[in-house]
C-alpha cells in the first residue's frame, strides 16, 4: 500500500550548505498552512488537519521566540540555524478512523515501521 511519511527539522534561518533556503520555520509552517506560493509542489492542496496542539500559527511564534534563546550545551547561544522545531507529515491511502479491522490495523502499523523503523 502507497502512503507518504516525511520528517524534517527547521531553523530560524536555513543552512544553505546543508538544505534549500526554503528550510525554515516560517517557510514550513507557511506550506503546512497552504498559504498562497508555498506548496506549488501539490495541485490541489488540501486543508490541513491539526490532530492536537497548538494552532500552528502559535507554533510558529514559539518555535522563533525559542530559537532567541535557546542554548547549546556548552550554554553558548545557539545558532540560527540549529533546529528547533520538528516536523511530520504523514499521507496514508486509508483514513485511520476507517482501520476498523485488526488486519487493516496491522498493515497501517508495518507500513509505518517500514518507512521509518528507528522511529517508531
Amino acid at each position: 500500500m502507497d502512503g507518504f511519511l516525511h520528517i524534517e527539522m527547521y531553523g530560524r534561518k536555513a543552512n544553505t550548505r546543508l538544505r534549500s533556503r526554503t528550510s525554515t520555520i516560517t517557510a514550513a509552517i507557511a506550506e503546512a498552512l497552504r498559504r498562497p506560493g508555498s506548496c506549488s509542489h501539490v495541485a490541489e492542496p488540501m486543508p490541513p488537519t491539526l490532530l492536537f496542539g497548538k494552532s500552528l500559527d502559535d507554533l510558529e511564534c514559539e518555535a522563533i521566540a525559542l530559537s532567541f534563546v535557546a542554548k547549546d550545551r556548552l550554554g553558548r547561544k545557539w545558532r540560527s540555524d540549529g533546529a528547533v522545531l520538528l516536523t511530520g507529515i504523514v499521507s496514508y491511502p486509508v483514513p485511520v478512523k476507517d482501520l476498523t479491522t485488526e488486519e487493516a490495523t496491522a498493515l497501517y502499523q508495518g507500513w509505518l515501521l517500514s518507512q521509518y523503523p528507528s522511529f517508531f
